[in-house]
C-alpha cells in the first residue's frame, strides 16, 4: 500500500465554528493515518472554538496577502519559476474576468496560492486538498502550477451554485473532485463534463459522540421545544420559521424555539420576533461549541431547518446540523432544497415541506408536537439513516483512501457505485 501522504488542507477560514465539518474531518483523517497540515487563506484568532481546534491551529500555516511572508513567496517564485508564476496570474485573471467579485479577489488569492506553494514545499506536503470550489480551490490551482503537486477539492453547496466561474477548469485540473452529495456531483458533471473525475463522499457525523437522547417524553404541561442550528443568514430561512412559530403559538401550542448560530440577520430576526409577538418564545443562543450543541439537541423535542434558495442561488448542500440532530434520534422537519432530500426521506425518517411556506412548516411542526408515536418513529429511523449512510468514520475512510491513492479506485469503491465517477445512482 502507498504510504499515506502529507496533505495540505486549504480552506477560506480556519477554525470557523460554523464549519465544524472541516475540523472534524481533520481529526478523522488523522485517525485513518493521513498527515494533515491546515493551510487556510485566513487563520481565525478570535471567537469560540471547538476543543480539538487548538492543536491544529498551532500547526497551521497561514499568512495575510500583504504580509512579508506572502511577499517573499512572490519574489521566490519570480526568481525560481517566473514563467509558471506569471502563467498562473494570467490564467487566474483570464478565468475570472467575467465575474467582477472573483476577478477582484484574484489579486488576493493568487499571492496566497504562491505562499501556500512555498509553505507546502517547506513542510514536505505531498498533495493539496481544498474545501470549497471557490477561492481555496483557486489557491490550490495556483500552488499546483508552481510546485507540480497534485490537488483535489471538496465541493459543498453554494460554491458550485451561486457562481460557477472557473469551476469547469478547476474540476478538470484537479486529480479528483469530492462531492458531498449525489446532487452536487451532478452539478459539477453538468459544468465540467466527463473530463472531471468525481467521487461522492458524505461529510458524515460522529455516531460515538452523538448518542440518542434519553430525555423523558414531553408532558402535557411542558412546552414544545424546537432546536435550529444554523448560521443566521438568508438562505437558512429563519424568517419563515419565526412566522411558523407564531402560527403555532396562535393555535394554542406552547412552543419554544432555541436558535444556535450567529450571522448578519440576527438584528432583523429579533425585530421580526418582536413584531410577531414571540420574542419571549425565541432564544438566540449565538455560536456554541459541539458539546453545547449536543446538549441543545438532547434538550429539544424536534429539530427544524427552514432553508430556502436565495435569488443569487445560495442554498444548502446536505446540512451537517441536520445529520447531527438525526443522529441524536430527534424527529426533524426540513425543506426540499439542495441536497436535503438525500438525507431526509419524507414520512420515513423525517418530514419535508416546500421552502418559504410558514404554513407548511407550522402544519409539520403541529404533527410532531401532537403525535408522540409519529415523532418517536421518525426519530428512530433518522438515527438508523445516519448510521447507515452518513457515518463519519466510514466516509472519512473513503476520503483517506482517495487522498492516499489519488484517483485510482480500490475494490470497495468499484463495488459501491454511489461513490464513484459516473451516473448518479439512488440508494433506494
Amino acid at each position: 500500500m502507498t504510504q499515506a501522504p502529507r496533505v495540505g488542507i486549504v480552506c477560506s477560514r480556519f477554525p470557523k465554528l460554523s464549519e465544524t465539518f472541516i475540523l472534524d474531518e481533520l481529526v478523522a483523517l488523522e485517525r485513518h493515518g493521513v498527515d494533515v497540515v491546515p493551510m487556510p487563506l485566513h487563520l481565525e484568532h478570535r471567537g469560540p472554538r471547538h476543543p480539538d481546534a487548538d492543536r491544529f491551529v498551532r500547526r497551521a500555516m497561514a499568512a495575510r496577502p500583504w504580509s512579508r511572508h506572502t511577499l517573499r513567496a512572490q519574489l521566490h517564485w519570480l526568481r525560481r519559476s517566473p514563467r509558471a508564476y506569471l502563467s498562473a496570474w494570467v490564467g487566474a485573471l483570464r478565468g475570472t474576468v467575467r465575474s467582477p467579485g472573483f476577478f477582484l479577489r484574484t489579486f488576493l488569492v493568487v499571492p496566497l496560492g504562491a505562499r501556500i506553494a512555498l509553505d507546502a514545499q517547506a513542510r514536505g506536503v505531498t498533495r493539496l486538498h481544498a474545501h470549497y470550489a471557490t477561492h481555496p480551490a483557486l489557491a490550490c490551482w495556483v500552488a499546483s502550477r508552481l510546485t507540480g503537486l497534485p490537488w483535489s477539492m471538496t465541493v459543498h453547496a453554494h460554491d458550485i451554485t451561486v457562481d460557477t466561474t472557473m469551476l469547469a477548469e478547476k474540476a478538470r485540473d484537479a486529480e479528483f473532485v469530492v462531492a458531498i452529495g449525489e446532487g452536487n456531483a451532478g452539478v459539477v458533471r453538468d459544468v465540467a463534463g466527463e473530463d472531471a473525475t468525481i467521487h461522492v463522499v458524505h461529510c458524515g457525523v460522529d455516531l460515538r459522540r452523538l448518542v440518542p437522547r434519553t430525555s423523558e417524553p414531553r408532558g402535557p404541561a411542558d412546552p414544545f421545544v424546537l432546536c435550529c442550528v444554523a448560521s443566521l443568514e438568508e438562505y437558512k430561512g429563519h424568517e419563515h420559521l419565526l412566522r411558523a412559530v407564531a402560527l403555532l403559538a396562535d393555535s394554542g401550542i406552547d412552543v419554544q424555539l432555541r436558535l444556535v448560530g450567529s450571522g448578519d440577520r440576527e438584528h432583523a430576526l429579533r425585530r421580526l420576533a418582536a413584531r410577531l409577538g414571540i420574542l419571549g418564545r425565541v432564544t438566540f443562543l449565538g455560536p456554541l461549541d459541539r458539546d453545547a450543541v449536543a446538549g441543545e439537541l438532547h434538550r429539544a423535542h424536534a429539530f427544524v431547518l427552514a432553508s430556502v434558495v436565495t435569488r443569487s442561488g445560495k442554498c444548502e448542500g446536505i446540512p451537517v446540523a441536520l445529520m447531527e440532530a438525526m443522529a441524536c434520534g430527534l424527529p426533524v422537519l426540513a425543506t426540499t432544497v439542495g441536497g436535503v432530500a438525500e438525507l431526509v426521506d419524507n414520512w420515513r425518517n423525517g418530514l419535508l415541506v416546500a421552502p418559504g411556506d410558514p404554513g407548511a412548516l407550522e402544519r409539520g411542526l403541529r404533527r410532531l408536537a401532537g403525535e408522540d408515536a409519529l415523532a418517536a418513529r421518525l426519530g428512530t429511523a433518522a438515527r438508523a439513516t445516519v448510521a447507515t449512510h452518513f457515518d463519519r468514520n466510514r466516509e472519512t475512510a473513503r476520503l483517506a483512501r482517495l487522498l492516499t491513492r489519488g484517483s485510482a479506485l480500490g475494490d470497495e469503491q468499484r463495488e459501491d457505485p454511489v461513490h464513484v465517477h459516473g451516473p448518479v445512482m439512488s440508494r433506494g
